[in-house]
Protein backbone atom coordinates (compact mmCIF):
# COMPACT_ATOMS: atom_id res chain seq x y z
CA UNK A 1 0.00 0.00 0.00
CA UNK A 2 1.30 3.44 -0.97
CA UNK A 3 1.80 6.47 1.22
CA UNK A 4 -0.86 9.17 1.57
CA UNK A 5 1.44 11.62 -0.26
CA UNK A 6 1.68 9.26 -3.25
CA UNK A 7 -2.10 8.83 -3.46
CA UNK A 8 -2.71 12.57 -3.33
CA UNK A 9 -0.34 13.10 -6.27
CA UNK A 10 -2.29 10.57 -8.39
CA UNK A 11 -5.80 11.83 -7.59
CA UNK A 12 -6.80 15.07 -9.23
CA UNK A 13 -8.78 17.69 -7.39
CA UNK A 14 -11.94 17.34 -9.50
CA UNK A 15 -11.66 13.61 -10.03
CA UNK A 16 -14.29 11.32 -8.60
CA UNK A 17 -12.96 8.61 -6.29
CA UNK A 18 -14.52 5.22 -6.70
CA UNK A 19 -13.83 1.59 -7.00
CA UNK A 20 -10.30 0.42 -6.37
CA UNK A 21 -8.97 3.96 -5.76
CA UNK A 22 -11.56 4.61 -3.09
CA UNK A 23 -10.78 1.32 -1.42
CA UNK A 24 -7.08 2.14 -1.44
CA UNK A 25 -7.70 5.57 0.07
CA UNK A 26 -9.88 4.17 2.84
CA UNK A 27 -7.33 1.47 3.72
CA UNK A 28 -4.53 4.01 3.80
CA UNK A 29 -6.46 6.37 6.06
CA UNK A 30 -7.33 3.47 8.35
CA UNK A 31 -3.67 2.46 8.65
CA UNK A 32 -2.71 6.05 9.38
CA UNK A 33 -5.40 6.26 12.04
CA UNK A 34 -4.21 3.05 13.68
CA UNK A 35 -0.60 4.27 13.66
CA UNK A 36 -1.51 7.65 15.12
CA UNK A 37 -3.75 6.01 17.71
CA UNK A 38 -0.92 3.64 18.67
CA UNK A 39 1.46 6.57 19.30
CA UNK A 40 -1.17 8.34 21.36
CA UNK A 41 -1.71 5.22 23.45
CA UNK A 42 2.04 4.97 24.13
CA UNK A 43 2.15 8.60 25.20
CA UNK A 44 -0.86 8.11 27.44
CA UNK A 45 0.81 5.06 28.97
CA UNK A 46 4.01 7.03 29.59
CA UNK A 47 2.07 9.89 31.17
CA UNK A 48 0.23 7.47 33.42
CA UNK A 49 3.55 5.95 34.58
CA UNK A 50 4.95 9.42 35.31
CA UNK A 51 1.83 10.35 37.26
CA UNK A 52 2.07 7.09 39.19
CA UNK A 53 5.68 7.76 40.18
CA UNK A 54 4.82 11.32 41.21
CA UNK A 55 1.92 10.02 43.26
CA UNK A 56 4.21 7.52 45.01
CA UNK A 57 6.70 10.30 45.77
CA UNK A 58 3.92 12.46 47.19
CA UNK A 59 2.78 9.59 49.43
CA UNK A 60 6.38 9.03 50.57
CA UNK A 61 6.82 12.73 51.39
CA UNK A 62 3.56 12.72 53.34
CA UNK A 63 4.74 9.69 55.37
CA UNK A 64 8.12 11.34 56.05
CA UNK A 65 6.43 14.54 57.17
CA UNK A 66 4.18 12.54 59.47
CA UNK A 67 7.15 10.69 60.99
CA UNK A 68 9.06 13.96 61.46
CA UNK A 69 6.06 15.50 63.16
CA UNK A 70 5.80 12.54 65.55
CA UNK A 71 9.55 12.69 66.27
CA UNK A 72 9.37 16.43 66.93
CA UNK A 73 6.50 15.85 69.35
CA UNK A 74 8.59 13.25 71.23
CA UNK A 75 11.60 15.61 71.43
CA UNK A 76 9.38 18.43 72.65
CA UNK A 77 7.97 16.17 75.39
CA UNK A 78 11.50 15.14 76.44
CA UNK A 79 12.60 18.79 76.65
CA UNK A 80 9.62 19.57 78.87
CA UNK A 81 10.51 16.61 81.13
CA UNK A 82 14.14 17.79 81.44
CA UNK A 83 13.05 21.35 82.28
CA UNK A 84 10.67 20.06 84.96
CA UNK A 85 13.42 17.79 86.34
CA UNK A 86 15.86 20.71 86.62
CA UNK A 87 13.21 22.85 88.31
CA UNK A 88 12.55 20.09 90.85
CA UNK A 89 16.26 19.69 91.61
CA UNK A 90 16.75 23.46 91.99
CA UNK A 91 13.83 23.74 94.38
CA UNK A 92 14.82 20.71 96.48
CA UNK A 93 18.55 21.51 96.89
CA UNK A 94 18.96 23.98 99.73
CA UNK A 95 22.76 24.04 100.00
CA UNK A 96 23.85 24.38 96.41
CA UNK A 97 27.59 24.69 95.78
CA UNK A 98 28.71 25.98 92.39
CA UNK A 99 31.11 23.83 90.31
CA UNK A 100 33.71 26.59 90.59
CA UNK A 101 33.62 26.51 94.41
CA UNK A 102 33.67 22.73 94.46
CA UNK A 103 36.78 22.73 92.28
CA UNK A 104 38.55 25.17 94.57
CA UNK A 105 37.94 23.18 97.74
CA UNK A 106 38.76 19.65 96.70
CA UNK A 107 41.68 18.08 98.60
CA UNK A 108 45.07 17.93 96.97
CA UNK A 109 45.13 14.15 97.31
CA UNK A 110 42.51 13.84 94.56
CA UNK A 111 45.05 15.26 92.14
CA UNK A 112 48.17 13.63 93.41
CA UNK A 113 46.51 10.22 93.32
CA UNK A 114 46.61 10.42 89.53
CA UNK A 115 50.40 10.42 89.66
CA UNK A 116 53.05 8.66 91.69
CA UNK A 117 54.13 11.86 93.39
CA UNK A 118 54.06 11.16 97.16
CA UNK A 119 52.69 14.51 98.34
CA UNK A 120 51.27 14.25 101.85
CA UNK A 121 48.64 16.99 102.19
CA UNK A 122 47.84 18.63 105.46
CA UNK A 123 44.49 17.65 106.92
CA UNK A 124 41.20 19.28 105.99
CA UNK A 125 40.62 22.73 107.43
CA UNK A 126 37.27 22.79 109.14
CA UNK A 127 36.45 26.25 110.37
CA UNK A 128 34.39 26.29 113.53
CA UNK A 129 31.01 27.92 113.36
CA UNK A 130 30.54 30.57 116.06
CA UNK A 131 27.04 31.54 117.12
CA UNK A 132 26.38 35.24 117.60
CA UNK A 133 26.95 36.43 121.15
CA UNK A 134 23.68 36.87 123.01
CA UNK A 135 24.54 40.33 124.31
CA UNK A 136 23.47 43.76 123.23
CA UNK A 137 26.54 45.69 124.35
CA UNK A 138 30.20 44.64 124.32
CA UNK A 139 32.89 46.97 125.57
CA UNK A 140 36.13 47.49 123.63
CA UNK A 141 38.20 45.29 125.96
CA UNK A 142 35.87 42.34 125.47
CA UNK A 143 35.94 42.85 121.70
CA UNK A 144 39.74 42.72 121.75
CA UNK A 145 39.70 39.57 123.90
CA UNK A 146 37.28 37.83 121.57
CA UNK A 147 39.32 38.86 118.54
CA UNK A 148 42.51 37.56 120.19
CA UNK A 149 40.86 34.22 121.05
CA UNK A 150 39.72 33.75 117.46
CA UNK A 151 43.17 34.61 116.10
CA UNK A 152 44.86 32.15 118.47
CA UNK A 153 42.40 29.43 117.53
CA UNK A 154 43.00 30.08 113.83
CA UNK A 155 46.76 30.03 114.39
CA UNK A 156 46.52 26.63 116.09
CA UNK A 157 44.58 25.31 113.11
CA UNK A 158 47.14 26.75 110.69
CA UNK A 159 49.32 23.66 110.84
CA UNK A 160 46.39 21.41 109.91
CA UNK A 161 45.17 23.41 106.93
CA UNK A 162 44.92 21.57 103.67
CA UNK A 163 45.87 23.75 100.67
CA UNK A 164 43.19 24.71 98.24
CA UNK A 165 43.78 23.24 94.81
CA UNK A 166 42.94 26.31 92.76
CA UNK A 167 44.27 25.49 89.32
CA UNK A 168 44.76 21.77 89.72
CA UNK A 169 47.18 21.64 86.80
CA UNK A 170 49.73 23.42 89.00
CA UNK A 171 49.93 20.47 91.38
CA UNK A 172 49.87 18.12 88.41
CA UNK A 173 52.94 19.85 86.96
CA UNK A 174 54.83 19.03 90.15
CA UNK A 175 53.51 15.47 90.02
CA UNK A 176 54.60 15.11 86.40
CA UNK A 177 58.24 15.54 87.40
CA UNK A 178 58.11 13.19 90.40
CA UNK A 179 61.10 11.07 89.54
CA UNK A 180 63.28 14.00 88.48
CA UNK A 181 62.60 16.06 91.63
CA UNK A 182 63.20 13.16 94.02
CA UNK A 183 66.46 12.34 92.24
CA UNK A 184 67.60 15.96 92.57
CA UNK A 185 66.63 16.14 96.25
CA UNK A 186 67.69 12.60 97.18
CA UNK A 187 64.56 11.95 99.29
CA UNK A 188 61.49 9.94 98.20
CA UNK A 189 58.60 11.60 100.06
CA UNK A 190 57.31 15.08 100.77
CA UNK A 191 54.42 17.05 102.21
CA UNK A 192 52.96 20.49 101.55
CA UNK A 193 53.92 23.00 104.24
CA UNK A 194 52.83 26.20 102.49
CA UNK A 195 50.41 27.17 99.72
CA UNK A 196 49.78 30.83 98.95
CA UNK A 197 46.18 30.09 97.90
CA UNK A 198 45.45 28.59 101.30
CA UNK A 199 47.15 31.50 103.04
CA UNK A 200 45.14 34.11 101.12
CA UNK A 201 41.89 32.27 101.81
CA UNK A 202 42.51 32.55 105.57
CA UNK A 203 44.36 35.82 106.07
CA UNK A 204 43.30 37.57 102.83
CA UNK A 205 46.98 38.18 102.05
CA UNK A 206 50.41 36.67 102.63
CA UNK A 207 52.73 38.04 105.29
CA UNK A 208 56.41 37.46 105.88
CA UNK A 209 55.70 36.44 109.47
CA UNK A 210 53.18 33.75 108.48
CA UNK A 211 55.37 32.57 105.60
CA UNK A 212 58.30 32.17 107.99
CA UNK A 213 56.22 30.26 110.52
CA UNK A 214 55.38 27.70 107.85
CA UNK A 215 58.79 27.19 106.22
CA UNK A 216 61.45 28.07 108.80
CA UNK A 217 63.21 25.52 111.05
CA UNK A 218 62.52 22.72 108.59
CA UNK A 219 65.20 20.89 106.57
CA UNK A 220 64.98 19.87 102.91
CA UNK A 221 62.43 22.40 101.70
CA UNK A 222 61.67 23.09 98.06
CA UNK A 223 60.02 26.31 96.83
CA UNK A 224 57.87 26.20 93.65
CA UNK A 225 56.83 29.46 91.93
CA UNK A 226 54.19 29.79 89.18
CA UNK A 227 54.46 33.11 87.35
CA UNK A 228 52.31 35.04 84.88
CA UNK A 229 54.51 33.96 81.95
CA UNK A 230 53.83 30.24 82.53
CA UNK A 231 57.24 29.61 84.07
CA UNK A 232 57.38 27.06 86.88
CA UNK A 233 60.67 27.49 88.71
CA UNK A 234 62.07 27.24 92.21
CA UNK A 235 64.90 26.60 94.61
CA UNK A 236 65.87 23.88 97.11
CA UNK A 237 67.87 23.91 100.33
CA UNK A 238 68.71 21.06 102.67
CA UNK A 239 69.59 23.39 105.55
CA UNK A 240 67.09 24.74 108.04
CA UNK A 241 66.40 28.47 107.78
CA UNK A 242 66.42 29.53 111.43
CA UNK A 243 66.18 33.33 111.30
CA UNK A 244 64.45 36.03 109.29
CA UNK A 245 66.68 37.90 106.83
CA UNK A 246 69.43 35.32 107.39
CA UNK A 247 72.04 34.97 104.64
CA UNK A 248 73.87 31.89 105.89
CA UNK A 249 75.69 30.18 103.02
CA UNK A 250 74.26 26.86 101.83
CA UNK A 251 76.37 24.87 99.39
CA UNK A 252 73.57 22.30 98.89
CA UNK A 253 71.27 24.88 97.36
CA UNK A 254 70.21 24.64 93.69
CA UNK A 255 67.56 26.28 91.53
CA UNK A 256 65.51 24.70 88.77
CA UNK A 257 63.02 25.23 85.94
CA UNK A 258 60.22 22.67 85.45
CA UNK A 259 58.03 24.28 82.79
CA UNK A 260 58.05 27.21 80.39
CA UNK A 261 56.43 28.25 77.12
CA UNK A 262 59.82 29.43 75.89
CA UNK A 263 61.87 27.31 73.46
CA UNK A 264 64.09 25.63 76.02
CA UNK A 265 64.40 22.02 77.14
CA UNK A 266 63.04 21.28 80.62
CA UNK A 267 63.37 20.26 83.37
CA UNK A 268 66.66 22.00 84.15
CA UNK A 269 68.72 22.21 87.33
CA UNK A 270 71.52 24.66 88.17
CA UNK A 271 73.96 24.20 91.06
CA UNK A 272 75.62 27.18 92.72
CA UNK A 273 79.12 28.19 91.74
CA UNK A 274 81.71 26.96 94.23
CA UNK A 275 83.30 30.35 94.74
CA UNK A 276 79.97 32.09 95.39
CA UNK A 277 78.20 32.36 98.76
CA UNK A 278 74.49 31.74 98.21
CA UNK A 279 71.54 31.48 100.57
CA UNK A 280 67.75 31.58 100.85
CA UNK A 281 66.53 34.50 102.93
CA UNK A 282 63.02 34.80 104.43
CA UNK A 283 61.88 38.43 104.74
CA UNK A 284 59.88 39.54 107.79
CA UNK A 285 58.48 42.98 106.96
CA UNK A 286 58.51 43.41 103.20
CA UNK A 287 56.44 42.94 100.07
CA UNK A 288 59.12 40.35 99.22
CA UNK A 289 58.48 36.98 100.90
CA UNK A 290 61.88 35.44 100.18
CA UNK A 291 64.97 35.75 98.00
CA UNK A 292 67.70 33.37 96.88
CA UNK A 293 71.11 33.79 95.32
CA UNK A 294 74.27 35.65 96.30
CA UNK A 295 74.45 37.03 99.83
CA UNK A 296 76.39 40.01 98.46
CA UNK A 297 73.35 41.00 96.40
CA UNK A 298 74.99 40.79 92.98
CA UNK A 299 73.05 37.86 91.51
CA UNK A 300 69.70 36.96 93.06
CA UNK A 301 65.94 36.45 92.62
CA UNK A 302 63.31 38.13 94.79
CA UNK A 303 59.85 36.54 95.10
CA UNK A 304 57.19 39.03 96.18
CA UNK A 305 53.73 38.34 97.52
CA UNK A 306 51.53 36.72 94.90
CA UNK A 307 49.71 38.98 92.43
CA UNK A 308 52.15 41.85 93.06
CA UNK A 309 54.25 42.77 90.04
CA UNK A 310 57.34 43.17 92.21
CA UNK A 311 59.20 39.88 91.76
CA UNK A 312 62.41 40.13 89.73
CA UNK A 313 65.67 38.42 88.81
CA UNK A 314 68.98 40.29 88.82
CA UNK A 315 72.08 38.81 87.14
CA UNK A 316 71.12 35.37 88.47
CA UNK A 317 73.54 33.63 86.09
CA UNK A 318 76.43 35.00 88.16
CA UNK A 319 75.37 32.72 91.04
CA UNK A 320 74.68 29.43 89.24
CA UNK A 321 76.74 27.19 86.99
CA UNK A 322 76.14 27.11 83.22
CA UNK A 323 73.06 29.31 83.42
CA UNK A 324 71.99 31.74 80.72
CA UNK A 325 71.05 35.18 82.05
CA UNK A 326 67.38 34.84 81.08
CA UNK A 327 67.07 31.07 81.52
CA UNK A 328 65.16 30.98 84.79
CA UNK A 329 62.31 33.47 84.21
CA UNK A 330 62.93 34.70 80.66
CA UNK A 331 64.12 38.18 81.65
CA UNK A 332 66.75 40.08 83.62
CA UNK A 333 66.07 43.15 85.76
CA UNK A 334 62.39 43.17 84.75
CA UNK A 335 59.58 42.80 87.27
CA UNK A 336 57.06 39.98 86.93
CA UNK A 337 54.12 38.57 88.88
CA UNK A 338 54.14 35.28 90.77
CA UNK A 339 50.62 33.86 90.86
CA UNK A 340 51.19 31.01 93.30
CA UNK A 341 53.84 29.73 95.72
CA UNK A 342 53.93 26.12 96.95
CA UNK A 343 56.55 24.88 99.42
CA UNK A 344 57.22 21.17 100.01
CA UNK A 345 59.21 19.55 102.81
CA UNK A 346 61.03 16.37 101.73
CA UNK A 347 61.83 13.49 104.07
Amino acid sequence: MGRVEDILQVIKDDEKIEGKTLKLVIMTLYKVFLLENSNIQEEIKTIKEILKRHNEEIISLKNTAKNNQEEFAKINDNIKKVINYIKNISSSKQDYISPEKENKNQPIKEITNTSSFPITPRSQNKKSEFKPLQTTKIDEQKKENISQILKEKQLKEDNTIEPFIGTKEQYNIIGKFTQTITEWVGLPKCKVIYDSLSERSINKEETGKSFGEHVMNKPNICFFNFDENENVFGVFTSKEITEFDSEEHDDSMFCFLLKTKRIISVPKKWNIKKSINCAISIKRDSSVLYSFGQTTGNGFVEIAKTWLKQSWAHNISSSFLAMNENALVGSNDSTFTVQRIIVLEFY
